[in-house]
């Protein structure tokens, strides 16, 4: 099944600074990566339940695999349109 979920990502600035940060990430159904979004992602919710559920999807990724943002390599299919209500803009290769 092709998802999205969260990952954390790191990248190295030209001074030679790392950063981790959280992006949403597109999988297909093999499970390969095809994007993550541009920029990182911030937890929002329509209530303070809502929020605290997608803090913990965000602290689940910390145990996962982290991502390589200076060397990230992506798989077909690109995703058609992201899931409705979401404001993500996406790089691919």
């Amino acid at each position: 099944m092709d998802h999205w979920n969260h990952s954390v990502v790191k990248t190295t600035t030209s001074t030679g600074e790392v950063f981790y940060q959280i992006h949403e990430a597109y999988y297909n159904k093999a499970g390969n990566l095809c994007a993550i979004t541009e920029n990182p992602i911030a937890a929002c919710g329509e209530s303070v339940e809502e929020l605290r559920e997608e803090l913990q999807r965000m602290l689940k990724c910390c145990d996962k695999p982290t991502l390589d943002g200076d060397n990230l390599e992506f798989d077909s299919p690109k995703p058609d349109k992201p899931e409705p209500n979401r404001n993500l803009s996406f790089r691919t290769q």
